[in-house]
């Protein structure tokens, strides 16, 4: 409907696409939602955690064994920051 409407609204081309294409992989990522969420709460069965969705928004997110109390993995990115004398080295990855 954005992609016949757009010019009655208040979208430029570039935000509608933007919007569009943002639509489009969250509808790419129905199925295999479905199906995770089959297996884990009806059919009670475990995903492989290579083929869990763990976020629809970060698809690059990861499981992240931290030993919080009451949580055993969460998920996301981690950061590494450090110091030295010749400047400061952050980085993004898996741990």
């Amino acid at each position: 409907m954005l992609e016949q409407l757009w010019e009655q609204s208040e979208y430029s081309t570039k935000d509608a696409e933007q919007i569009m294409a943002r639509i489009d992989a969250m509808v790419a990522q129905v199925p295999a939602v479905i199906m995770q969420a089959h297996e884990r709460i009806i059919a009670k069965r475990n995903v492989p955690n290579a083929e869990k969705i763990l976020s629809v928004y970060e698809p690059e997110g990861h499981l992240i064994v931290r030993s919080k109390a009451g949580k055993e993995v969460e998920f996301g990115n981690s950061l590494f920051c450090a110091e030295a004398p010749k400047g400061a080295c952050v980085s993004f990855g898996k741990t």
